[in-house]
């Protein structure tokens, strides 16, 4: 038996919004299922294997003024140092209530080289989305300078990590080649995803017809303005498409430095017809968003950059037709023609091109939602994966036991 400890964003995963949440809840189900324990550490708790939750309670070493200096000062740090050392000292109670024999976090800031220095346990280092891998315009509301301390940050502990995992080759690579990573234990290993039940799957016989659904964050990095200049190009040859959009809205700043909606900068270079086509929510539960599934002819993902986004591989594990564009590592998880389509990547037109056609081949969106299905539900099935991160945990504790 195994005893995980996770560092989650957010807990419990209902009605949260996040692909490490995601990820994190549907391994640990498993391990649980294989009778391992596993806990999971977030906001100053610790949850436990049984449902129960402990409390970590870290006394502050310093006064009330020391401590609102040491707060103002982290603030203003894009890696936000202090908050690494409060989350090391957490790690080392709950190591202390609960004997654990790994913990894997993210790489986010950099947190995970603190928490190596400081407790005798192995790290694994899970690449979620690195700062450096970001195009350019990312997080435009972050200042630039936070993003450069994150980046450095994240660089040093992923050259000093012991065991590296990622959910593609093509992130695996990238960061291999970037930071010349030595780690003596990396592998690509995707994340998985619970398919759904064949009578819950998507159906054409009771989708909208041109109905258009795209699920994630209303920006840059998600490429909200090349799906809608692709929608509204769409327009000219089906005028009665409508597009659906469900995310919060990340927000832009200007060249005043003024902050607007991103939306809002996308309505600006939009004719008002295809906007009136156009319905915006924010967040929607998990069920709100699997019904919106079902009603939409096709799924698009129009991203400039992903990692493994639960968007497209949910759709794909509801049976939905699929439409993405070619980030690094999209046809590691979408085989084009077959599972889903690929377009290039900021071009409109080829996605306009792509969306008319599947509304036209309506037997081959079917199939390829179908197909879409059959591997979420072996390949990116929970059972598959998670055989392999338990393989990899137990190669990364039988090197340690090497040394």
């Amino acid at each position: 038996m195994v005893h995980i400890t996770y560092y989650s964003p957010a807990w419990p995963p209902a009605g949260v919004a996040n692909g490490i949440v995601t990820y994190v809840s549907v391994i640990r189900d498993y391990l649980l299922r294989q009778g391992h324990q596993v806990s999971v550490l977030t906001d100053g708790m610790l949850h436990l294997s049984d449902g129960t939750t402990r409390p970590l309670h870290v006394p502050s070493r310093h006064g009330p003024f020391a401590t609102r200096l040491i707060s103002r000062l982290d603030r203003r740090l894009g890696h936000h140092p202090f908050i690494a050392r409060r989350l090391a000292a957490e790690m080392r109670h709950a190591s202390k209530l609960v004997a654990t024999d790994l913990i894997e976090m993210e790489e986010s800031f950099g947190w995970s080289g603190r928490i190596q220095r400081s407790l005798d346990v192995p790290i694994i280092t899970r690449l979620h989305g690195p700062q450096c891998l970001k195009p350019k315009g990312a997080d435009a509301l972050i200042p630039a300078h936070h993003k450069v301390h994150r980046e450095r940050a994240e660089g040093r502990a992923i050259q000093r990590a012991t065991a590296l995992t990622a959910p593609t080759a093509a992130v695996l690579g990238a960061i291999r080649s970037r930071y010349r990573c030595t780690c003596p234990q990396m592998r690509t290993i995707p994340n998985p995803v619970i398919a759904a039940d064949r009578d819950a799957l998507w159906d054409i016989r009771h989708c909208e017809p041109e109905t258009i659904l795209c699920v994630g964050r209303i920006d840059l990095v998600k490429g909200a303005d090349t799906l809608v200049a692709a929608f509204a190009q769409l327009l000219a040859i089906r005028p009665t498409a409508q597009l659906i959009l469900v995310g919060p809205d990340s927000g832009a700043q200007r060249a005043d430095s003024s902050v607007v909606r991103y939306l809002d900068l996308i309505r600006e270079r939009t004719s008002p017809q295809a906007m009136a086509r156009i319905t915006v929510h924010g967040l929607l539960t998990p069920s709100a968003i699997q019904a919106l599934r079902r009603r939409a002819f096709v799924t698009v993902v129009a991203s400039r950059w992903e990692n493994f986004p639960y968007a497209a591989v949910e759709a794909m594990a509801a049976g939905c037709p699929l439409i993405s564009t070619r980030w690094p590592g999209a046809d590691e998880i979408i085989e084009d023609g077959f599972t889903g389509w690929l377009t290039p990547i900021d071009d409109p037109a080829a996605m306009a091109a792509r969306i008319a056609w599947v509304f036209d081949h309506p037997d081959a969106a079917a199939q390829t939602g179908l197909n879409a299905w059959r591997q979420c539900s072996t390949t990116f099935s929970a059972d598959a994966i998670g055989a392999r991160m338990l393989d990899f945990y137990r190669d990364v504790l039988a090197a340690r036991r090497q040394r």
